[in-house]
């Protein structure tokens, strides 16, 4: 009766071994359970959290309230002023997320589109690329005429342009910001450098932008590297950018005091000297 009880205890397929690893089977399977739970528990948290956050985030970058933005482009003749009917008035903000929003004039000039709170530069589809700065709030605004010289005033007037054009008239043209005088170029030219190579100067290759040859004339403020610019024959080029920005740079706010409009521009013009290849002189108008 011993021997058989001990043989009995080396056998691994008696009741009381079975017992045991059934139970070693059971609690493993309920850790297993446990841990699928836990696992499916926490998956679910993660993705509500981020539900949660792409909610926040899609609520950051949702519209603001859109005021109701009207105005009129005239176009001045040398007697009076006509409407600007068919033109493309784009408006255009800083801000990357904020895409921007295109109309054409009535018959009589007027234009009227909804934009999300904030400042925008108008341009006007029109030769010289007039343009207007705004603030729209949650209650809209009525913008001032936007003022463009017409192609027949500009023979017989000198005008102000954002963007010089492709033909300049005989009076001649200022930029905005009246840096310098454009006239028109000589017929019978000296050699000059190409167009691509003054915007690779003006700008940089591979950078898209346009370049009309003209004389230029700034006043004695302006130095260029030789001296003021009299009767400079120059390359002139200009960028127009996706988006306007404000090139000032300052310092921080003094304390209590408010910040002012920005200033947007959103072309960049700069003078290629066009028999050197010399940069002259970069600055932006809007």
């Amino acid at each position: 009766m011993v021997a058989e009880h001990g043989h009995g205890g080396d056998n691994d397929g008696s009741p009381m071994d079975m017992g045991h690893h059934g139970d070693r089977v059971a609690a493993m399977e309920r850790m297993g359970i446990r841990w699928r739970v836990g696992t499916a528990i926490a998956l679910v948290c993660l993705l509500a959290m981020s539900l949660t956050a792409c909610a926040q985030a899609e609520a950051s970058l949702s519209p603001s309230p859109a005021g109701n933005v009207s105005g009129t482009v005239l176009l001045k003749g040398a007697q009076s002023d006509a409407p600007g009917a068919g033109l493309l008035v784009t408006a255009l903000s800083r801000k990357p997320h904020v895409r921007p929003v295109s109309t054409h004039t009535a018959a009589d000039g007027s234009f009227n589109f909804q934009l999300q709170t904030g400042w925008y530069l108008l341009t006007v589809d029109y030769w010289g690329a007039p343009s207007a700065q705004i603030h729209v709030g949650d209650s809209g605004v009525t913008v001032a005429p936007i003022v463009a010289p017409s192609r027949e005033l500009a023979q017989t007037t000198r005008v102000t342009v954002n963007v010089a054009p492709g033909v300049i008239p005989p009076p001649g043209v200022w930029p905005s910001s009246h840096l310098a005088l454009l006239k028109p170029a000589p017929r019978h030219l000296p050699p000059v450098i190409s167009r691509k190579r003054a915007i690779a100067v003006g700008l940089g290759y591979g950078k898209p932008a346009r370049a009309v040859l003209a004389v230029v004339s700034a006043p004695q403020t302006i130095i260029a590297p030789h001296g003021p610019m009299r009767n400079w024959l120059t390359w002139v080029v200009t960028r127009t950018m996706r988006r306007p920005f404000d090139p000032r740079v300052g310092g921080p706010l003094q304390p209590g005091a408010t910040p002012g409009p920005p200033y947007l521009v959103h072309h960049s013009v700069s003078f290629v000297d066009a028999r050197t290849g010399e940069f002259l002189l970069g600055f932006f108008t809007p």
